[in-house]
């Protein structure tokens, strides 16, 4: 796994060097105080000190595969259920998706059915009370209304 983690981190560096770039171009300081860049360049910064942390911390690594066995299973199952879940979300509604695609995920990755109905739940209600209620998103709604 750690040549997947250098990978990572070299992919993490990249972007944050966009970032800052991209944060200085938008004026880090206007009329002496903070301009438009002052956050994108320091989240930036950091992002790329935390990368120089992952590659850091993975040197000397072996010459292992940069997708272990059964990684590649794991990927294709659980972006094909994301974009199901996209495609569910204008038939089912958004929370019924959602929850459809937390149970698949805590499945697959070996929770128990309890473990899954909680998981299930927890994000369902989660997503109600924090987007719905919270921050007046309005979802898709599906056939059943929810």
């Amino acid at each position: 796994m750690k040549r997947a983690n250098q990978a990572a981190a070299f992919c993490l560096l990249a972007l944050a060097v966009y970032i800052s770039v991209t944060g200085l171009a938008m004026g880090y300081y206007e009329k002496s105080a903070p301009g438009p860049g002052f956050l994108p360049f320091w989240i930036g910064v950091f992002l790329g000190l935390f990368s120089l942390g992952i590659l850091w911390e993975s040197r000397g690594s072996k010459d292992e595969p940069l997708f272990p066995p059964g990684a590649f299973r794991a990927l294709v199952a659980i972006t094909g259920a994301g974009a199901l879940t996209i495609w569910l979300s204008s038939i089912l509604g958004l929370l019924l998706a959602l929850a459809l695609l937390a149970g698949f995920v805590a499945r697959f990755l070996g929770a128990s059915w309890s473990q899954t109905a909680i998981t299930a739940a927890t994000i369902t209600v989660t997503f109600y009370f924090l987007f719905v209620r919270f921050l007046m998103v309005s979802f898709p709604t599906g056939i059943f209304g929810i």
